[in-house]
């Protein structure tokens, strides 16, 4: 197997191990003779190599199979890139979008992690600690699958049976995402909190499912073999005072989006998980008016310990861009086992100099076929549980005054008191700020700084919080 190479380009030049030069047609071409495959991480994602590509397809075949010489595309419905390749003789050249590994909104903010004068050098950077990690992918998702799996497939397929078309779009909506929640406004002495890797600590210490589904109709009855179960039920709620709303706008009923409902507006049949029926009775008063019925599944601890205990000692034991990704490796593995399955295609139309692409990234044998719901739904189901007896907590009289948001992973609040943090999911706290400002989507708008507890100092001030879907 021929080896692979990284590079990086900000769309004028392009860096590789042997030096700097400007990104042009020739350099790629130049780039399929050599005896390896490159990797190009794009600083700016596909509007760096969207001259370069446009005259790629001038000169060789647009190819839907990426095993054949030629160029290849992918992107998702919405236009979103994640890969261009071009391939000559049997080498390739891939370009990648190097945000899909940060997830950071610009490389302003990734280069207080990963360093670099400039958008070149910083992505430069990213690609080599890649590298570094042995990590292969398009995404940051993608990088946390594969080195999950380690090379079993077949193993996977045993624990993580395809599912059922059918069943997969019937069961997608007990699969959704994070509490946000905020009160508005100005407040000082603000203390925030966070669980220490959540996601990843529910993955290996939780019960989760495994195996094939098996169908049942009506309500569930307790089985020692099958002991979890994702249950379709007709059912109306509404929240109980000084509940948690963690009902989400999932269905085509309610159609509006980022809300996390107080009532369910009526009857709604939908499936639920039995750990997110159990949250939801905590906090809602619910009828039922029908049991339709359901899957129910194996259990099994202990399929997620070596890969958490191994990025997490990763994270502990270091620093800067290699402790920022391990934290990233962490929570985007939850993420691809809920990855949607797309219908896939590809076509492209050349209009005068602009090429129109329109490619899915869901191919057949594609790290998106290794999606398996019912782990990305229970993860899920586990967080808002933990968060919405939190938030009980906090909404207590004693505390209730003192509670300002929470979202997936954490609780902010106007007064602190101490707790400490040493493993995954118990809780770090957070930097106190004497002053600070709220949006309701729990973002902090503004903030005047007091301590800084080092590592464990969180930029809450420059992004939002959003759902993980």
């Amino acid at each position: 197997m021929r080896k692979r190479r990284m590079a990086a380009t900000d769309g004028a030049m392009l860096c590789t191990d042997d030096g700097v030069e400007p990104l042009t047609v020739n350099a790629v071409i130049r780039l399929t003779m050599l005896e390896h495959h490159t990797r190009v991480w794009c600083a700016h994602g596909w509007q760096d190599i969207k001259p370069i590509a446009a005259e790629l397809l001038k000169r060789l075949p647009l190819q839907s199979n990426p095993a054949k010489d030629g160029v290849w595309g992918t992107f998702n419905i919405r236009g979103h890139f994640y890969s261009f390749r071009a391939r000559m003789g049997g080498i390739t050249v891939d370009f990648l979008d190097v945000r899909n590994v940060t997830r950071d909104d610009g490389l302003n903010v990734s280069r207080e992690t990963f360093g670099g004068m400039d958008d070149l050098e910083t992505t430069w950077n990213i690609a080599r600690e890649c590298e570094a990690l042995n990590l292969s992918g398009t995404t940051i998702a993608s990088m946390a699958m594969t080195d999950y799996i380690d090379g079993d497939y077949a193993g996977f397929k045993r624990h993580f049976p395809p599912l059922d078309k059918a069943d997969y779009h019937r069961m997608r909506p007990a699969y959704y995402g994070a509490i946000v929640y905020s009160k508005p406004g100005e407040y000082r002495n603000c203390r925030s909190w966070d669980v220490n890797s959540l996601y990843p600590s529910i993955m290996r210490d939780a019960p989760m499912p495994v195996g094939a589904p098996v169908w049942y109709d009506g309500e569930y009855h307790h089985d020692n073999d099958y002991p979890l179960h994702i249950d379709v039920i007709a059912f109306d709620a509404q929240l109980k005072p000084g509940g948690t709303a963690t009902l989400t706008n999932i269905l085509p009923v309610w159609g509006y989006e980022g809300e996390r409902l107080d009532s369910t507006l009526g009857v709604v049949t939908m499936p639920v998980t039995d750990v997110d029926w159990e949250t939801l009775t905590e906090n809602y008063d619910v009828h039922v008016w029908e049991h339709i019925g359901g899957w129910k599944f194996r259990k099994s601890h202990g399929l997620y310990y070596t890969y958490v205990d191994k990025w997490f000692h990763v994270k502990q034991t270091s620093a800067g861009e290699r402790r920022q990704m391990a934290k990233l490796l962490l929570n985007s593995l939850v993420g691809k086992f809920g990855a949607s399955r797309l219908p896939s295609h590809a076509a492209s139309e050349a209009l005068h100099w602009t090429v129109v692409w329109i490619f899915t990234v869901d191919k057949p044998g594609s790290a998106n076929s290794l999606a398996w719901l019912p782990t990305a739904a229970y993860v899920n189901a586990y967080g808002r549980r933990i968060l919405s007896r939190a938030h009980e907590r906090e909404h207590r009289p004693s505390t209730l005054r003192r509670h300002r948001w929470h979202d997936i992973g954490g609780i902010g609040c106007a007064h602190w008191y101490r707790t400490g943090w040493q493993e995954t999911g118990s809780v770090e706290k957070r930097p106190q700020l004497r002053q600070a400002a709220y949006s309701r989507q729990s973002q902090i708008l503004w903030h005047r700084g007091g301590r800084r507890d080092g590592d464990a100092v969180e930029r809450r001030a420059s992004r939002r919080t959003h759902p993980l879907r």
